[in-house]
């Protein structure tokens, strides 16, 4: 294919040949858990999704995997043809060969195309799959086809591309070359009159109509070169093999696409003899079968791939637009105008469309990420002599693309320490009146404005005595007096912490829970844990939608301001008169409930003197609440979060900035580290004098 730029394509194949193996790898676990091991529709979208793996591979100029996954092609399409290879030890080599087709993508996109680093475990592999078949024979061909389509035989092509097909960036030149190079092509007829005249021609249109006759190799060959074109396009491929009758219905699609006038210079030049041009055999060969009909290609998916920095740099644009709205709208308000002040109106809600719009151009279903897991529970069950089940529960829950990208190391780890400390041995789970098969379960939903992840297991739940002497001997704490056995389980967070009597290749080493937690604090989220004994533990990450722009509410303290995460805000309520003063403790009674609150004014250190009225405004945080002492309450506002400078990563209430319409900077709390904070400073005798007042 020299003189062919295929750089765009070859990263697109990337793309495509990564989602294509999680494809493949999905079904065959499917098959591996009880699904039926001859189901055609199953086991045709493997071949499928190997077929175009090696098919794309060869046009992109990828060997190695274009090789490899033929032969895991062959395996697949013998058991369409009926043979029962699908047993576990297949299953088991098959997903290995999936392992082998990433390593060989990831090796592609390197510059080795020919995968010279994977040799050896490329040979163990082969050797794996090797069958009676000779190693190398093309795939084996149906039986209802094996008379009508002898491999090898010779074929006609007739091809008819849509218009549109050089603006969807498919260029027929390269599908032709690569069926070149696997063919012997012996005559080519273009339909030139199908060309308009040169000042009626518009160089993005595509007229390409020809046939052409190979002395060699099938039509399965001639399909796979020209499988990838799209709507508009009309092929007929017939082998040499079948009937006048068979290619004059193959070649009906075409006529009806450009009329018989137009293809007479393929019935000149004899590739359509009369017969075939007049199906003279339609009569008798009614009841025959067709091998060989017309291929008209399905219309396109309603998609279009878009690099994520274009999504991510069109996302801070509409974050600038926000300020810059904010902005003329004060403005406008300070000019009393008030058909300035209504044009602005309509200009913020055309504003808020397009942000609401872009933002849901990011968000992806969760369930893509938890399917991933399925692979990693069966090879650590696997390799720990456990029985487990992955349940998924909420897989539609959608979340901004940013953070499904963020979350998949912190899940990673907790899922194998579930699998790991949590779930037991089949052994121990019967002796306990367990079934011996333990679940892990993976669960999304939205809750407040946030979503939630919760990772649980029917394991033996935490050892609240090992952790806490774990945690003495380690010089976490001082001893266990007045610890709650939640503030206990909270102690597996802490850096270095491990129970694990010796070092696996999954734990043991103290790094992990403390990494998580970070993690998911850095992207403004909270993790719980909560575990009963003998009967499993749930760690739930309570994560925002986005990191991107959120809708607020802005109050203030002095001339300072801060941001609430809207979604997060219960109400708003006047400081009682007998709270006011400065040695009252830091709780209210808010109908009959304790409710713990902060004051900004000494959290941050402000000065100037307090407001005689100040609010609180109740905040939420997953089931508990507390309050934020403010000065005043200045409404709801719309808020592109802005990163802050590492020197402020020290102020854990604090999840970033943002640039309100004046141009002042306002800090947007982290609700999470607040309630925390608030709630861990309430105290048994707090509630009861609240319950007093």
């Amino acid at each position: 294919m020299s003189g062919i730029d295929l750089s765009a394509a070859f990263a697109a194949y990337l793309i495509e040949g990564r989602e294509l193996a999680e494809d493949l790898e999905q079904g065959l676990l499917r098959l591996e858990q009880g699904h039926d091991r001859a189901d055609p529709e199953l086991v045709n979208a493997l071949f499928r999704a190997a077929h175009t793996i090696k098919g794309s591979a060869g046009i992109v100029g990828i060997q190695s995997l274009g090789r490899f996954t033929h032969h895991v092609e062959t395996v697949l399409d013998r058991v369409r043809a009926g043979e029962p290879l699908l047993d576990d030890a297949m299953l088991s080599r098959l997903l290995r060969c999936v392992d082998h087709i990433r390593r060989l993508l990831d090796l592609a996109e390197r510059g080795d195309t020919e995968g010279l680093a994977l040799a050896a475990p490329e040979a163990l592999l082969l050797e794996g799959l090797a069958t009676p078949a000779h190693e190398g024979d093309a795939p084996a061909v149906p039986a209802a086809c094996a008379a009508t389509a002898p491999a090898g035989a010779g074929f006609r092509l007739f091809a008819v591309f849509g218009r549109d097909t050089l603006r969807d960036g498919i260029d027929p030149a390269s599908a032709l070359l690569y069926l070149g190079e696997r063919v012997s092509i012996t005559r080519r007829v273009l339909l030139a009159p199908r060309i308009p005249l040169l000042d009626a021609l518009d160089a993005e249109d595509c007229w390409l109509a020809l046939a052409l006759e190979a002395a060699d190799g099938d039509a399965a060959t001639a399909r796979e070169a020209f499988e990838f074109f799209g709507e508009g396009t009309v092929l007929a491929v017939c082998d040499r093999a079948i009937g006048p009758a068979a290619v004059h219905a193959a070649l009906q699609p075409l006529r009806d696409a450009l009329g018989d006038a137009a293809l007479a210079p393929w019935r000149d030049a004899g590739l359509v003899s009369d017969a075939e041009w007049t199906g003279a055999e339609a009569a008798s060969s009614a009841a025959a079968p067709a091998p060989a009909a017309a291929v008209a290609a399905a219309p396109a998916a309603r998609f279009l791939r878009v690099p994520a920095e274009r999504l991510d740099e069109l996302i801070v644009q509409v974050g600038e637009l926000v300020i810059a709205g904010a902005t003329v709208d004060v403005l406008a308000r300070e000019t009393r105008n008030v058909r300035l002040q209504e044009a602005i109106g309509q200009l913020t809600g055309l504003i808020d469309g397009i942000q609401s719009g872009t933002l849901q151009l990011r968000m992806v279903p969760i369930g893509e990420t938890f399917n991933r897991f399925q692979r990693v529970v069966r090879d650590v069950a696997l390799e720990l002599g456990k029985s487990i089940a992955l349940e998924i529960v909420g897989g539609d829950t959608e979340l901004d693309k940013a953070m499904v990208e963020r979350i998949g190391d912190p899940l990673m780890h907790l899922v194998r320490n579930a699998m790991d400390h949590g779930l037991e041995p089949p052994a121990e789970r019967v002796a306990a009146g367990k079934p011996e098969q333990g679940t892990l379960r993976l669960r999304a939903f939205h809750d407040s404005g946030s979503v939630v992840i919760e990772i649980s297991d029917d394991g033996r739940g935490l050892n609240r005595d090992r952790i806490l002497a774990k945690a003495i001997e380690r010089g976490i704490v001082a001893s266990g007096d007045g610890l709650t056995d939640a503030e206990i389980h909270q102690l597996i967070f802490e850096p270095g912490f491990s129970t694990a009597e010796q070092i696996t290749s999954l734990s043991g080493r103290g790094v992990g829970m403390d990494v998580v937690k970070k993690s998911v604090e850095a992207l403004r989220g909270a993790i719980t844990l909560s575990s009963r004994p003998g009967q499993g533990t749930l760690l739930q990450m309570r994560l925002p939608l986005t990191l991107a722009i959120i809708d607020g509410f802005m109050v203030g303290v002095s001339d300072t301001r801060f941001i609430l995460p809207l979604d997060l805000v219960v109400e708003c309520i006047e400081l009682p008169a007998d709270a006011l003063s400065a040695d009252t403790p830091r709780y209210l009674n808010l109908r009959g409930e304790v409710l713990p609150y902060v004051c900004l004014r000494d959290a941050f250190g402000i000065d100037g003197e307090p407001v005689k009225r100040p609010s609180v405004v109740v905040v939420r945080s997953g089931e508990l609440k507390t309050g934020v002492l403010v000065d005043a309450l200045h409404g709801e506002i719309q808020t592109v979060i802005k990163p802050m400078s590492r020197i402020f990563r020290h102020l854990r209430a604090v999840s970033g900035t943002s640039i309100l319409g004046s141009g002042d900077i306002a800090l947007i709390l982290d609700v999470h580290q607040l309630v925390q904070g608030s709630v861990e400073r309430a105290t048994p005798h707090t509630a009861a004098s609240a319950s007093a007042r």
